[in-house]
């Protein structure tokens, strides 16, 4: 009897170590995708930044076009956004 119990003892024991085996490799892995993930998220959020940039550039470009060809237009336009601003502002 005792000798099936320290044989079902070591049993549980070489469970127990190769179940740390499997644990230590699985987060390994989790950790490697998670790298993985992170960095492929990383990447496409440059480049949507990098696209944001040039569009924002290029609106600015586009309201200096607008502002040099019709600079009345833009002096009366900015005007009346600036007093809908205080009427909205002005609300209580």
């Amino acid at each position: 009897m005792a000798d099936r119990t320290a044989g079902s003892t070591r049993s549980v024991e070489e469970d127990l170590a190769a179940l740390r085996e499997d644990l230590k490799a699985l987060s390994a892995n989790v950790a490697g995708l998670a790298k993985e993930k992170g960095e492929t998220l990383r990447a496409g959020l440059e480049t949507k930044a990098e696209k944001a940039a040039a569009s924002g550039r290029q609106a600015a470009e586009n309201v200096q076009d607008a502002v040099r060809e019709r600079p009345m237009t833009s002096v009366f336009v900015a005007f009346g956004i600036g007093i809908l601003i205080g009427h909205l502002l002005d609300r209580r």
